[in-house]
């Protein structure tokens, strides 16, 4: 899986939005978990585990199938890395690899390459830079596919491999990190209330 971004503030409105959130047990407390409102179904997840090795996550914010080659169980899963988890996507509306394009984070991620480039590397991309517009620029970063076409006709040039300039604009989706994030704050609340 190619890198892809994880925004602090995408987190933070994760926590926000579940603060409310209470645990609901479905069918068996081994097997169904249900993170939700009181009284709303506004983000609500439901969290099932199938064959004991794969997660299944349904609800309010899209859908994933997650599988792992060992038995899982919600605790173990609410202390997993979002790295680790979004490995294991098998099918979801991203397909298997959990990313989603941003043109901003393109952006950002050129910005970031360009500032720990050496000087005649900056001097290449400024000569670059001269012949096209911002328009094209801004057009190139529209999409990962622009953005690659774009990047092997005019990059090669300041960085010869492109290592990492392929994947300055892959974002970790906000209903991926809320699948991940409920797992955890459900944990969290479950182990406060036995406590």
């Amino acid at each position: 899986m190619a890198v892809a971004t994880i925004l602090k503030e995408d987190i933070e409105l994760v926590d926000k939005a579940m603060r409310d959130h209470v645990v609901v047990v479905g069918s068996s407390p081994a097997t169904e978990l249900v993170f939700r409102k009181v009284r709303s179904t506004d983000w609500l997840i439901r969290y099932t585990i199938v064959g004991g090795i794969n997660l299944v996550v349904t609800g309010d914010l899209g859908s994933a199938v997650y599988r792992w080659g060992e038995p899982i169980s919600f605790p173990w899963l609410g202390g997993l890395e979002l790295s680790y988890m979004m490995s294991k996507c098998e099918a979801s509306q991203w397909g298997r690899q959990v990313r989603e394009w941003s043109g901003e984070e393109a952006a950002r991620g050129l910005a970031w390459h360009l500032s720990q480039t050496s000087p005649e590397q900056k001097e290449k991309w400024l000569a670059i830079r001269r012949e096209i517009s911002r328009d094209e620029l801004n057009a190139a970063m529209f999409s990962q596919y622009e953005w690659g076409a774009f990047a092997d006709r005019e990059l090669r040039e300041v960085w010869d491999d492109l290592d990492g300039i392929w994947d300055i604009g892959w974002l970790v989706p906000l209903r991926a990190i809320a699948h991940w994030r409920g797992l955890q704050l459900m944990h969290e609340r479950r182990a406060a209330t036995k406590a």
